[in-house]
C-alpha cells in the first residue's frame, strides 16, 4: 500500500480516496477478501460525496451489484447531475422504462373504462329505444357526440370525451326516470286505486 496515497486519502483528498479505493478493489479481487472490498467501498463513497464523478458513478455500480437499488439510483444521478456520460445514458434508460411503465398502466385502465362507459351508454340507448322509440336515443347520443366535439376541442383524450357522454347519457337517464314515473308508474297507481274503490 502506497503510504503517501493513503495519507492524502485521510486528508480528504477525493482524488486520493479514489485511488485508494481502486486499489483496495484490486487486492480484493487477487486475495478474494471481502474485507478489503468493504474498505473500497468505503473509501469510494468517501470520494463520492466529495464530487469526484468517477467514484460516483462507480460507487452506484458498486452498489447495484449489491442489490442495493435506492443507493444505486442515487449515486447514478448524482454522478449525472456532474456530467458523467455512461451516468446520463443510464438515467435516460431508467426514465424511458418508467414513462413505457407508467403509459402501459394508464392504457390498461383507459382501456377498461372505455369499454365499460361504451358498454353502459349502447345499453341505456336500447333502454331508450325500447321505451321511447327513435327519441329515446337522441339525448345519450347528443351526449356523446357533445364528447366527440367537445365544445371544438379535438385534442382531449377517449376518455374525457366517454366521460362527456356519460353525462349525456346520465341526464338522459333523469328524463327517462320521470318519464316512466309519468306514463306507466302513475297510471298503474291511478289504476289500482280505482280499482279498489270500485
Amino acid at each position: 500500500m502506497d503510504d503517501d496515497l493513503l495519507r492524502r486519502a485521510k486528508a480528504n483528498d477525493e482524488n486520493a480516496m479514489y485511488e485508494l479505493a481502486r486499489t483496495y478493489v484490486s487486492r480484493a479481487v487477487a486475495e478474494k477478501n471481502m474485507a478489503l472490498f468493504d474498505e473500497a467501498v468505503v473509501w469510494m463513497e468517501n470520494a463520492a460525496e466529495r464530487n469526484h464523478v468517477e467514484a460516483q458513478f462507480e460507487t452506484s455500480v458498486i452498489y447495484g451489484k449489491k442489490g442495493d437499488d435506492d443507493k444505486c439510483i442515487y449515486w447514478t444521478k448524482k454522478a449525472a447531475a456532474s456530467g458523467h456520460k455512461k451516468a446520463k445514458l443510464v438515467i435516460q434508460e431508467l426514465e424511458k422504462n418508467d414513462k413505457t411503465s407508467t403509459t402501459q398502466t394508464t392504457n390498461k385502465s383507459d382501456a377498461g373504462y372505455i369499454a365499460l362507459g361504451s358498454l353502459f351508454i349502447i345499453v341505456v340507448m336500447v333502454a331508450g329505444y325500447i321505451f321511447w322509440g327513435i327519441v329515446g336515443i337522441l339525448v345519450p347520443l347528443i351526449g356523446i357526440l357533445g364528447g366527440v366535439f367537445y365544445l371544438g376541442n379535438y385534442k382531449l383524450d377517449i376518455v374525457d370525451k366517454i366521460k362527456f357522454g356519460l353525462t349525456g347519457t346520465m341526464v338522459y337517464i333523469g328524463v327517462a326516470i320521470v318519464y316512466v314515473f309519468e306514463e306507466i308508474i302513475l297510471p298503474l297507481i291511478r289504476s289500482i286505486y280505482r280499482e279498489f274503490r270500485r
